[in-house]
């Protein structure tokens, strides 16, 4: 941006930089990989004995179902080899911005602490609510046609600041829409503020949800031990 002062004045150039960089982890899943995660989660759907989750989360299902993944099988696999992996990578290349964490998160140990499915219809939200844990993240394995790059924010996964917009205040962009796709997966703090808007129209908009335990072990971690990481989750 080049700042223009007046003729007897001196010119100068001004650079905008962004403060508080979040990373976000998008994982592109392959198409065997999604495949069987549809079939597996249609199995978990129509299981008489099904665990209802509902109650437990922030969804307003009116038409879906939000039930709990057991982590047996494929799923029991696929959270070991897939999610946890993808979430080690997260806490490695996050610490990266921080001097301080990349001795505190030299190592850790990671545990996953619960999965559940989300089936959603016409008319199904998830207003605007924080996870538990240390990671969070989000697997989409069935969207409608509707829910497209020209439907938002029906049907879209929306992140929030902690802050409200206020245009008076130049607080702009305090929330970011994504377009979900069958076979992303996205990782993200379990702090950090998320919502989905109700969709119009036929079909399913279905996904997993997870969140996942981890604290640090490395050299700069002193009074971080299990013990007291614990404690701080259940304030």
């Amino acid at each position: 941006m080049v700042v223009k002062s007046k003729p007897d004045e001196i010119n100068v150039q001004a650079k905008i930089e962004y403060l508080f960089p979040l990373p976000l982890c998008r994982v592109e899943l392959p198409d065997e990989v999604m495949t069987r995660m549809e079939i597996e989660t249609t199995k978990i759907l129509h299981d008489e004995n099904r665990e209802d989750h509902a109650a437990n989360l922030a969804g307003k299902i009116h038409e879906g179902e939000q039930i709990a993944i057991p982590k047996v099988g494929y799923m029991k696999s696929f959270i070991e080899t897939g999610i946890l992996q993808a979430c080690q990578g997260y806490i490695k290349c996050s610490t990266v911005l921080d001097g301080h964490s990349i001795k505190m998160w030299e190592t850790f140990d990671m545990t996953f602490q619960k999965a559940w499915l989300v089936s959603q219809y016409a008319g199904d939200y998830n207003p605007i609510h924080t996870h538990s844990g240390i990671l969070s993240g989000i697997i989409y394995i069935k969207v409608p046609p509707q829910i497209n790059a020209s439907s938002e924010p029906d049907g879209w996964l929306t992140f929030h600041n902690n802050r409200e917009y206020d245009a008076f205040t130049l607080r702009f962009q305090m929330t970011q829409n994504r377009l979900p796709k069958r076979g992303d997966m996205y990782i993200f703090p379990a702090w950090l503020g998320h919502s989905v808007s109700p969709f119009r129209g036929e079909g399913e908009r279905r996904s997993m949800a997870f969140n996942v335990h981890a604290y640090p072990t490395g050299k700069k971690a002193t009074g971080y031990n299990k013990k007291v990481w614990d404690e701080r989750e259940k304030k």
